[in-house]
């Protein structure tokens, strides 16, 4: 319908058509949405259904292969994509996982079998000796003294060989907080080699000491005097008597450095490494006299806390000569140090030879 207007007056254009027409196409339309919509959404279903299966299946075959995973099968891996879509980024990912996994689980239960093998000797020597003495009802002092020697030595051995494990079972668990304060190096090694050197004495073994004053490190005390300690019983321990052990303590801009050399035999290169691995004696013949093989290890581990390190290195006289390195502590005035350590320094003006 349309409005027009002319000289003659206004007039209504109206043009109309049946309906008819228009209403079957759209009851046809009808049926056939009727028919087709079900069956377009059943095969859309279907299709997406495949293509979602077929995208996640293997998806399916690492869950199934996960479950499969115990205790005695930890070293199945999963059969990652080799493609370097999500799916094989995420095998590969729960791979490396799997393989941290085992190795904290075999470095846990070789820890086992290396700490039963080592309480077992004590223990079996202190059994023995309490067994023997008891045979009789009767003996000389002597055998009982005798025996109690042998009791306290592999105890002290048991008692030592126990701290170091729970040493390194709280390391391993991160439970071992550091309460660090400012600490002069030099104090500290002069006092460890005073403790130690009782010991070095009954083997004679000479002690010479290079201590440059004043090196401050910013460190755990009842840590660092362990690290140092551990060092100077090692190196006491693989120096023949008469021998000597020689440390010194330096530093630079940047780092305090330790050494600790002794004139045993030495180390071998290529197990320079595996001595700071745990229960590991390059010696076996010397397994009943020295330590479980946890000192070096803790050392270390004491080093790295401090952001320090710890090796070996050649030594040029022969023996063996460990190297601690820390980072350097800038030289406090006496008034801080004082307020920072909470104590007094004594004289150093003594002799550093």
């Amino acid at each position: 319908m349309r409005r027009e207007s002319s000289p003659n007056g206004e007039y209504v254009i109206l043009v109309a058509g049946t309906l008819d027409q228009l209403g079957r196409q759209q009851q046809l339309l009808t049926r056939v949405l009727l028919v087709a919509t079900p069956l377009i959404g059943l095969v859309t279903a279907s299709v997406s259904w495949w293509v979602a299966s077929s995208a996640l299946r293997p998806v399916t075959i690492m869950a199934a292969q996960a479950e499969a995973i115990t205790v005695r099968s930890a070293d199945w891996r999963l059969d990652a994509p080799t493609v370097t879509d999500e799916l094989g980024q995420l095998a590969r990912a729960f791979n490396r996982l799997l393989n941290r996994l085992g190795t904290a689980a075999q470095r846990q239960r070789q820890f086992m079998a290396d700490a039963s093998h080592e309480l077992r000797t004590p223990v079996s020597v202190i059994q023995t000796a309490a067994e023997v003495t008891l045979e009789r009802l009767v003996r000389e002092d002597w055998e009982y003294r005798e025996a109690l020697t042998i009791v306290n030595e592999q105890s002290t051995r048991l008692s030592r060989l126990v701290e170091d494990m729970f040493v390194l079972a709280r390391a391993d668990a991160g439970g071992h907080r550091l309460t660090k304060r400012p600490l002069y190096l030099d104090e500290i090694v002069a006092e460890c080699v005073r403790a130690v050197s009782v010991v070095a004495a009954i083997r004679d073994i000479q002690f010479v000491t290079v201590l440059q004053p004043d090196v401050s490190v910013n460190a755990d005390d009842g840590l660092l005097r362990q690290l140092v300690t551990n060092l100077l019983d090692n190196a006491v321990q693989y120096t023949p008597p008469g021998g000597s052990v020689t440390v010194a303590v330096s530093s630079d801009a940047a780092s305090a450095t330790l050494t600790v050399s002794d004139t045993g035999p030495g180390i071998p290169p290529g197990d320079r490494e595996r001595v700071f691995e745990r229960f590991v004696r390059l010696d076996p013949a010397r397994s009943a006299t020295s330590g479980a093989g946890l000192g070096l290890p803790i050392a270390r581990w004491i080093a790295e806390q401090h952001d320090g390190t710890l090796t070996v290195e050649q030594h040029a006289g022969g023996g063996s000569l460990f190297v601690v390195r820390l980072p350097m502590k800038p030289h406090p005035s006496a008034d801080a140090w004082t307020a920072a350590s909470g104590t007094i320094r004594r004289d150093r003006d003594g002799p550093r030879t």
